[in-house]
């Protein structure tokens, strides 16, 4: 049995030059191969084994391997989902039984590979040459199209017959019998045709044959799933070579806390002005929001209005009555209020003000209606969760529900919201990425799949594609998309894209995007004041907003990026999180904090912030990281009762010089400083600072107690500086020794002054000034000597 190996993730191959030959050059060593004899049937069997890019083993499990074949000669397909056996599914192995059909054909197949599905998503390995030798011996099977799922269906069609006991050509071979005998018994009385005619008529009708009228009832409605069946197929062969994708056409970024800016809601009123309802953030009143009206192309902003939208997570708007209606969803307040979720706002776009209130609690299931639509095909609304949808029509009268369990075979775990335009629904996966299409059949009360469309994590290769929230559809066919984009708690970026009624759309990329060897020149990104709509990081046009900046920063088409600042952002928190390989040059301008997560190689020329996040309630959060920060500026909090760390550092390795005397935290972490910390503090063994954590100054051992931290003992050496005054001469002497676990110091040196050795014995008992002591000597006498006065500094670290 042949073995096939696969790498899902990093198995490449080169574009095909002649598409419309579309003639793949196997003559290379990475290609699997399979070689067959024409007309074998299931015995060609072939083991495969599926990987990852680490080759670590692809779980197969719950997964369906299906074979996508194109015959030699281009005329013919083989798609076949029933003949693969897993074997070790675990560890990525399973065994497929090539079908007779699949060798109808001898020479190459212009494409065969294996697409792996797994509810309702699918991956699909490199391809492999197969090529069929010709049998000249015998002849066989004549080439068709091989489509299991056509197949499948073939056999419903005897169930058609409601009075046969056998399937359908057991059916007809008994309806056959019959007719010869009545013919036979007619024939031998001497029955004329008439009478012969309108006898079988009869009996036809008494003994329940299978009529002509029958067959083409059964056929027709064979014919129907057939045509469904086919649009399902072709969709998924379409899906294996499309694309998706959006441009973008501006961004909005409203600081969180200030105004509402946390984007739910859109719609669009058919041409290019669109309604987008902006929720509030703590501080504010989250059970309110603004409707903004503006012009989606130019971002020019046309009109305001707060309401009591609650969450307002879903709008659409009804062409028929020109108003638009939103569906408030959850309470996101600590009041958690629930009386909103079934009731619906109707708006009107002139003055954005609040029509009506639709009460929905006694007639719908859902418990929460999370999204709207408006299907203006069929003058109908759509509301939904991610269990049920709901169909109304205008005077809201329920049509008819559809459960999604029944519709795609499970209950979507998450779903940003449901939209429509004419007929067609559109499903919103959100921050999956994924939009899932469907025609609506009010008539027959029914959903009919059409395709799946999924984007790339960055779009033009610089914009995150975030968290797609709705669609909006202008009077020429083109489809406007609004994406919330949010890291961690932080928001107030909201992106408007465009896309073209197939989600195709030529786009040429910003200019700051090249895609680059391992060459160290980074790609140099700008933030600063900006009131332009569409920022594309420049210099003569930078990015609006840190947000924008960072996750931008993140797109995967550089490899090493720097991030200048042009103004002050002191509103604003720079949030690094998953960005590698970067540079960030404040030249001096100010932040407001700092959150360091899940990066490494990152370096910052200086790093001043004017205040600190409500994230973890500090100045600078650094978690799993590796950092350099040369100079680091902090303004007091000290007088904010809510922050008590102005540094925390945690799982991290971290170069901080800083220069404002800051509380520092360490969570299993190292600290690297070139110069003295002052307030510094490590939970456990597990944490080091590589440098010196200044415990202070006194000139006698009976305050020594001041000399301590409450992290003492999790230190490697205790250093101090003696400087003492003895017969008139200064001396100084610079001890260093190991720290006990008791929290015991004896630090021991020696000095020569004026060619006399001097000898300093500093015996340190934390938390104990009663028992630590401090004595000089002159050597080699070891003659004790009492000094005039003395002064110790003592520091610790891990050094």
């Amino acid at each position: 049995m042949e073995i096939l190996k696969f790498n899902v993730d990093l198995d490449k191959r080169n574009l095909v030059e002649d598409k419309q030959n579309f003639d793949i050059d196997f003559h290379d060593s990475k290609y699997n191969w399979i070689q067959a004899r024409q007309y074998e049937d299931s015995m060609r069997q072939v083991e495969v084994h599926v990987v990852h890019g680490d080759n670590s083993p692809f779980d197969l499990t719950g997964v369906n391997p299906n074979f996508f074949g194109w015959l030699p000669e281009g005329n013919y397909r083989i798609i076949d989902a029933k003949h693969a056996v897993m074997l070790d599914p675990s560890n990525g192995i399973f065994r497929f039984d090539f079908p007779a059909a699949a060798f109808a054909m001898s020479g190459s197949y212009k494409q065969a590979f294996f697409r792996l599905m797994k509810d309702g998503m699918n991956v699909s390995t490199l391809e492999f040459s197969l090529d069929v030798l010709a049998d000249k011996v015998i002849s066989g099977l004549i080439p068709s199209d091989y489509i299991t799922p056509f197949i499948d269906l073939y056999g419903d069609l005897g169930d058609i017959v409601k009075n046969a006991k056998g399937d359908l050509a057991a059916a007809l071979a008994e309806w056959t019998t019959k007719l010869s005998a009545l013919f036979n018994q007619l024939n031998d009385q001497g029955v004329d045709t008439q009478t012969m005619l309108t006898t079988l008529e009869q009996r036809i009708k008494d003994d329940g044959l299978l009529t002509q009228a029958d067959l083409a009832t059964a056929l027709t409605k064979f014919k129907d799933n057939f045509t469904k069946l086919q649009s399902k197929v072709d969709a998924s062969v379409a899906s294996a070579t499309t694309y998706a994708n959006l441009r973008r056409l501006g961004q909005k970024y409203r600081v969180q806390g200030k105004v509402a800016s946390n984007a739910q809601g859109f719609a669009s009123l058919g041409g290019t002005t669109v309604v987008q309802y902006f929720q509030n953030w703590a501080p504010l009143d989250v059970q309110y929001g603004t409707l903004v009206k503006f012009n989606v192309e130019t971002g020019t902003e046309l009109l305001t209005n707060e309401i009591h939208g609650y969450h307002g997570n879903s709008m659409t708007y009804s062409s028929k009555d020109g108003l638009l209606y939103m569906a408030m969803a959850e309470d996101t307040s600590a009041a958690k209020e629930t009386a909103q979720k079934t009731k619906i706002l109707q708006i009107d776009p002139s003055d954005l003000a609040i029509k009506a209130t639709i009460d929905l609690t006694a007639k719908t299931s859902l418990d929460e209606i999370h999204s709207i639509g408006y299907d203006s095909a069929d003058n109908c609304f759509i509301v939904a969760n991610n269990k049920t949808l709901e169909f109304y029509d205008e005077s809201w009268t329920l049509l008819f529900t559809k459960n999604w369990v029944d519709v795609i075979g499970y209950e979507p775990p998450y779903m940003q919201g449901v939209q429509a335009h004419g007929n067609r629904l559109y499903w919103i996966g959100g921050r999956k990425s994924q939009i899932w299409v469907f025609d609506i059949d009010v008539e027959s009360q029914d959903l009919n799949f059409g395709t799946i469309y999924t984007f790339d994590s960055f779009q033009e290769g610089l914009y995150p594609t975030g968290e797609l929230e709705a669609l909006g559809f202008n009077d020429d066919g083109d489809i406007y998309a609004v994406s919330h984009v949010t890291v961690g708690n932080w928001g107030g970026l909201t992106q408007y894209y465009v896309t073209h009624s197939d989600f195709k759309i030529p786009v040429s990329g910003p200019e700051t995007v090249a895609i680059q060897g391992a060459s160290p020149i980074p790609t140099e990104f700008y933030v600063g004041t900006n009131t332009a709509y569409n920022p594309d990081g420049t210099k003569s046009n930078p990015f609006a907003s840190l947000l924008e900046a960072t996750t931008c920063m993140r797109t995967p088409y550089t490899p090493f990026k720097t991030l200048t600042m042009l103004t002050d952002m002191a509103e604003e928190t720079l949030v690094l999180i998953d960005i590698d390989s970067a540079m960030v040059n404040t030249q001096a301008h100010k932040v407001k904090a700092a959150v360091i997560i899940n990066c490494n190689n990152l370096y910052l020329s200086a790093l001043q912030t004017a205040g600190y996040s409500r994230y973890k309630m500090n100045a600078l959060y650094i978690y799993n990281s590796q950092v350099r920060i040369n100079d680091w500026k902090c303004a007091s909090l000290k007088s904010v009762v809510d922050v008590n760390e102005d540094v925390h550092i945690e799982r991290s390795n971290a170069f901080i010089q800083d220069n404002s005397k800051s509380r520092i935290v360490l969570y299993n972490s190292v600290l690297e400083t070139a110069g003295s910390t002052y307030h510094v503090v490590k939970d456990n063994f597990m944490s080091n600072l590589m440098g010196n954590q200044i415990l202070g100054t006194i000139t006698n051992v009976k305050d020594a107690n001041t000399l301590t931290t409450s992290d003492f003992v999790y230190y490697q050496n205790m250093n101090v500086q003696v400087t003492t005054v003895i017969n008139g001469n200064t001396i100084g002497f610079q001890l260093t020794s190991p720290i006990s676990s008791s929290g015991i110091v004896n630090l021991i040196g020696y000095t020569q002054s004026s060619n006399v050795l001097y000898f300093c014995a500093f015996h340190y008992v934390k938390d104990n000034a009663a028992n630590t002591t401090i004595e000089f000597y002159s050597l080699p006498t070891m003659t004790k000597l009492v000094p005039t006065s003395y002064a110790i500094t003592a520091t610790v670290s891990d050094n």
